[in-house]
C-alpha cells in the first residue's frame, strides 16, 4: 500500500519522463498527417477514437490539473485574492515564456526562411502581426504568409497551440473555484467533472461545430477541461486510493478494449488516469527523477520543426523519417530553451512572488 506522502512526491516520480515520452508521442502522431497525410496507428485501432497525440494531451492536461490544484491553499476569504496573484504569477510565468521564444522563432526566423513571398511583403504584410496574437495565451492563429502553402497539411506553422487558449481557460476556472473557496470541495468539483464528461458523451448539437476562442471548438475545448478535471479530483481523493498493480493491469486490458468504443474519452479519464498515476508513482526511478522538464518545450516547438522538415523535402515526407529528424533537432533545442528561457523566467517568478509577499508582511505590520 502506498501512503499519501509517497503518491504526492512528485520530485521521487516518473513524472517527467512520462511527459517527456507524451511529448515525443505528439510528435510521432503529428509526423502521420504532416508527412504524407497518414492516420496513426492508435487512431486507426480506435476507429478514430483517439490519436496518440489526443492520448498524449489526455496526459499533459490531467497532470496539469492534478499539479496545479494545489496553488490555491486554505485560507481566509480576504486572503484569497492575494493567492489568486501568486497564482496567476506562477501560471503565466511557466507558459508565457516558453511560448515567447516559440512564437518568436516562428515569426523571426522560421516564417522568413519558408515565406513564398519577398521578405518587403512577408513584413508590410499584417498576417504575422496576427500570428503574435498567440502570445496573448487566449488565442491561437494557425498560419504566417506565405508559409507552408505546399506541405501536406497546408500553412499551418504551429498546430500544437491551439491548447494553450484552453489550458489558459481550465486555470481560470480554477482561480475562480479558488476564490471562491470551493477548490477543496470533492462534491464540488466532482460536480464539474460530471457536467463536463456528460457534455462530451453527449456531442450535443449545441457544441458540434461551434467554435470559440482561437479557432479551436468548443467540443474539443471541453473535452480538454474535463482531464484536466480529472486529474484535480484524483488529488482531492488521492489519499484514499490505493495504487495496486494488479488494478493497473486490469485497467490497461479494459483501456485496450474501451478505446474502441464511443466512451473512449470517459475511460481514458477514469481507468486511463488510475494507470497513469500508477505508472508514475507506484515505482519511481530515481535517474529519471532528476530530468530537466523539458516536455512543454518539446511540445510547442515540434509541429513547425516537422513543418520545416516536410517542406525541404518537397512538401512530403515519410513519417519515421519526420519523426527521427525533428525529434533529433528539437531535443536539444528544448534543453537550450530551458536552461535559458525557463530558467531566467523562474529567477523573475520568485522575485514577483517576493514582491508580493513583502506588501502582505507590510499591509500586517499596518494592521497592527
Amino acid at each position: 500500500m502506498h501512503s499519501k506522502d509517497a503518491v504526492r512526491d512528485s520530485k521521487m516520480s516518473n513524472l517527467t519522463l512520462v511527459q517527456c515520452l507524451a511529448a515525443l508521442l505528439v510528435v510521432f502522431s503529428h509526423s502521420y498527417p504532416l508527412g504524407e497525410r497518414l492516420t496513426d496507428p492508435l487512431t486507426r485501432y480506435s476507429h478514430k477514437g483517439v490519436s496518440f497525440g489526443a492520448l498524449a494531451v489526455a496526459v499533459f492536461m490531467i497532470f496539469s490539473g492534478y499539479n496545479v490544484a494545489q496553488s490555491f491553499v486554505e485560507c481566509p476569504w480576504r486572503a484569497r485574492l492575494r493567492a489568486l496573484y501568486e497564482f496567476s504569477v506562477k501560471r503565466i510565468l511557466r507558459i508565457w515564456p516558453t511560448i515567447f521564444f516559440t512564437v518568436a522563432l516562428s515569426v523571426l526566423v522560421i516564417g522568413p526562411m519558408m515565406t513564398t513571398l519577398e521578405l518587403s511583403e512577408y513584413f508590410s504584410s499584417d498576417g504575422w502581426l496576427r500570428y503574435c496574437e498567440t502570445l496573448s495565451l487566449f488565442t491561437y492563429r494557425r498560419s504566417l504568409p506565405g508559409c507552408f502553402a505546399t506541405n501536406v497539411f497546408k500553412d499551418s506553422v504551429n498546430g500544437s497551440l491551439w491548447i494553450i487558449p484552453w489550458q489558459m481557460w481550465c486555470y481560470v476556472l480554477l482561480a475562480l473555484v479558488g476564490v471562491l473557496g470551493f477548490h477543496k470541495s470533492g462534491r464540488f468539483v466532482i460536480c464539474l467533472w460530471l457536467v463536463a464528461w456528460c457534455l462530451c458523451i453527449d456531442k450535443a448539437e449545441l457544441l458540434h461545430n461551434v467554435h470559440w476562442v482561437g479557432g479551436a471548438s468548443l467540443e474539443q475545448g471541453i473535452r480538454i477541461i474535463g482531464f484536466f478535471l480529472s486529474g484535480w479530483v484524483w488529488r482531492l481523493f488521492e489519499d484514499r486510493i490505493k495504487l495496486d498493480g494488479r488494478v493497473a493491469l486490469a485497467c490497461g486490458a479494459s483501456l485496450l478494449i474501451l478505446i474502441r468504443t464511443p466512451v473512449c474519452d470517459l475511460a481514458l479519464a477514469t481507468i486511463g488516469c488510475y494507470l497513469l498515476m500508477y505508472l508514475v508513482f507506484a515505482h519511481p526511478l530515481g535517474f529519471f527523477a532528476r530530468l530537466p522538464p523539458v516536455s512543454f518545450g518539446i511540445f510547442v516547438m515540434s509541429f513547425p520543426v516537422q513543418q520545416c522538415l516536410v517542406a525541404c523535402h518537397g512538401g512530403r515526407m515519410n513519417h519515421l523519417a519526420n519523426f527521427f529528424w525533428a525529434s533529433a533537432i528539437v531535443i536539444p533545442v528544448a534543453f537550450v530553451e530551458y536552461f535559458t528561457i525557463e530558467r531566467s523566467a523562474r529567477a523573475a517568478r520568485s522575485f514577483l512572488l517576493r514582491i508580493g509577499r513583502h506588501e502582505r508582511v507590510e499591509d500586517k505590520g499596518e494592521r497592527k
